[in-house]
């Protein structure tokens, strides 16, 4: 039987964490943006005031509280996930997201994978100072660390001109 309340106490404030996180996020955005709209005005407009929209949304409705409320049906965090999860499919499938794929070349999309190493230290910190489930880092069951030494290592290699073999790239 499911409880009928669920007792949610914010944590204590981290820098390393919040800083850390966010810090990532906004320069992943910002290399997506400089990689793929550099050559076009209009494109790093859009894509930038899309960027700036969705963290702007998410940031409010973290700090103000809505993301930790889980006494409604559906609670808001499970459709902030969701709709990540959509949003994702919806570029990637869309004209904006095949333009990306062509334009970008295989090292720039491997490599932007890299941001998921120094996120995963943060997140292992993260656990540690009691913010974040343990099952969430790498301590825990999230193996992510693996995929982003990984990208830095197969960035690495296809930026000196050395091949990478379709077996190495499916294993990462």
């Amino acid at each position: 039987m499911l409880p009928t309340t669920i007792s949610i106490v914010p944590p204590a404030f981290d820098p390393i964490s919040a800083f850390g996180i966010g810090g990532i996020a906004v320069l992943v955005a910002v290399a997506w943006i400089v990689l793929f709209a550099r050559r076009d005005g209009y494109r790093a407009l859009i894509l930038s005031a899309a960027v700036f929209t969705v963290m702007a949304v998410s940031s409010f409705a973290a700090w103000s509280g809505i993301l930790a409320q889980f006494n409604s049906f559906p609670p808001p965090m499970l459709l902030m996930i969701a709709s990540v999860f959509v949003m994702s499919f919806a570029i990637g499938l869309s004209r904006f997201g095949r333009d990306a794929a062509a334009e970008l070349s295989f090292a720039a999309l491997i490599g932007l994978q890299a941001f998921r190493f120094p996120l995963e230290l943060v997140m292992h910190h993260a656990s540690n100072v009691g913010i974040m489930p343990v099952q969430l880092s790498y301590s825990g069951y999230n193996f992510d660390i693996v995929t982003g030494v990984g990208a830095l290592l197969i960035f690495a290699g296809l930026k000196s001109g050395r091949s990478v073999t379709r077996s190495v790239l499916w294993a990462w």
